[in-house]
């Protein structure tokens, strides 16, 4: 990885999150030698700096807004049992199953081709939630949901929604245990990142 990658990864404007996350994100990387700049630096780096504090071992993780899987590669390096993916994009899942995505993104795409899959359910189930799904959250945030699930990450976009709105699918992410964590701002647009780690309270 060059100096260039490795900058645009580290000075994104980051709020609260955690503390390792650097440490993290360049253990990260001894399983994913492979990897290409720009973006893909940017995003890991943003796996790193709040998805670390859950703990995958074992896990079966739901992914809405899974993309092409590479938040996936990151929940398996991490010790996922498997990842169940929910994604709209068909050009997403497309690449997902191309070889350019094997040549590009995961060292052991033998064990990612067995452990992640695509699904058209609606509430499928799991030990971890996460959710990045750019304001499309109203529609599947419930509390029954989310007490289904010992951790979660979900990421709020305030620009997506009405004030009274937002506040609502805070109060049913916090009132499962969630905590607001961090931030990631830029010139258009932000979103608000919340976990629940087993430490936290349950609904």
């Amino acid at each position: 990885m060059g100096a260039i990658e490795f900058f645009i990864g580290i000075n994104r404007d980051f709020t609260g999150g955690n503390p390792w996350a650097l440490a993290d994100y360049f253990f990260y990387r001894v399983h994913d030698l492979t990897l290409r700049p720009l973006a893909p630096y940017v995003n890991f780096y943003e796996y790193s700096r709040f998805y670390s504090p859950l703990n995958y071992k074992g896990a079966v993780v739901v992914d809405y807004g899974a993309d092409i899987g590479s938040s996936a590669v990151y929940f398996l390096t991490k010790g996922a049992k498997e990842v169940i993916g929910i994604e709209i994009s068909k050009e997403a899942k497309a690449i997902s199953a191309s070889k350019k995505f094997e040549d590009h993104y995961f060292d052991d795409i033998k064990r990612f081709r067995k452990h992640f899959r695509y699904t058209t359910k609606k509430y499928p189930k799991g030990d971890i939630l996460k959710m990045d799904i750019e304001g499309a959250e109203s529609g599947i945030l419930t509390r029954e949901y989310l007490s289904g699930f010992s951790q979660f990450a979900i990421g709020l976009h305030p620009h997506a929604y009405s004030k009274k709105e937002y506040d609502r699918l805070e109060r049913i992410i916090i009132g499962c245990g969630g905590r607001k964590y961090g931030s990631v701002k830029n010139a258009t647009a932000s979103e608000i990142v919340y976990i629940k780690i087993k430490a936290f309270d349950t609904c």
